[in-house]
């Protein structure tokens, strides 16, 4: 945290995400990027690092106010400048920023899976929930209550304000089925425990109509990204 609060926070997570692809110490590897998930979700200072990682539609809207900011601002002969370019070029910034981490964190299903949420990479997100479930099947009882830790840290992450356009997109289950799939995903992967009763009355807030539609809901295609 102190690290990125001197340097530029984004330079600091490529460059440990980088040599997270390399390290050898599952244990420690695992831990870093637990910690470096927490303070990327959680610490003010870090919030245009999350901004860069917003939803496709989040970030247009942001590339939308960048170039109508632009365009009010007349250049040197007088005549508004136009930032197409410049939005343009924020939102490439912020997907190549949301994949160069994914490469790193795609080996800790958790914290990936904390990061998609927060991207708004919600058909990878329900993958990776999967992917918990098998591993949680297959690896020693351990590593399960590691993960089932995780997840609980991870449902109090989901009721703090940094997500709360995703709960938002609750509302409207039709438009982001995955998401929807991913959350009760999760829950279904929880002991009855106090993180279950939360998620549970929060997911109880999604129009059962809409729910019951979902499955005539055509899958939306996105970019494929590679699987654990």
């Amino acid at each position: 945290k102190e690290l990125c609060l001197l340097l530029d926070p984004e330079v600091v997570y490529l460059e440990i995400g980088k040599a997270l692809e390399d390290f050898e110490d599952s244990e420690v590897a695992t831990l870093l990027t637990e910690r470096l998930t927490m303070i990327l979700l959680t610490v003010p200072e870090f919030a245009d690092l999350r901004r860069k990682l917003l939803p496709s539609e989040q970030s247009a809207t942001n590339a939308g106010a960048l170039l109508a900011r632009a365009n009010e601002a007349p250049n040197a002969n007088g005549t508004a400048a136009i930032g197409g370019s410049d939005a343009a070029a924020a939102m490439e910034d912020g997907r190549h920023l949301f994949l160069a981490l994914y490469q790193a964190w795609r080996r800790y299903p958790v914290s990936a899976l904390a990061l998609c949420l927060l991207a708004g990479e919600y058909e990878k997100s329900s993958e990776l929930v999967n992917v918990v479930a098998v591993d949680m099947r297959d690896k020693p009882g351990e590593w399960t209550l590691k993960m089932l830790l995780e997840l609980d840290k991870l449902v109090q992450l989901i009721e703090s304000p940094v997500f709360a356009p995703l709960r938002m997109r609750l509302l409207s289950p039709a438009e982001h089925p995955h998401l929807v799939k991913a959350m009760y995903g999760i829950l279904m992967l929880l002991p009855q425990s106090e993180a279950f009763e939360v998620l549970r009355r929060r997911l109880k807030s999604v129009p059962t109509l809409a729910l019951l539609s979902l499955n005539a809901v055509p899958a939306r295609s996105s970019p494929q990204l590679e699987c654990p």
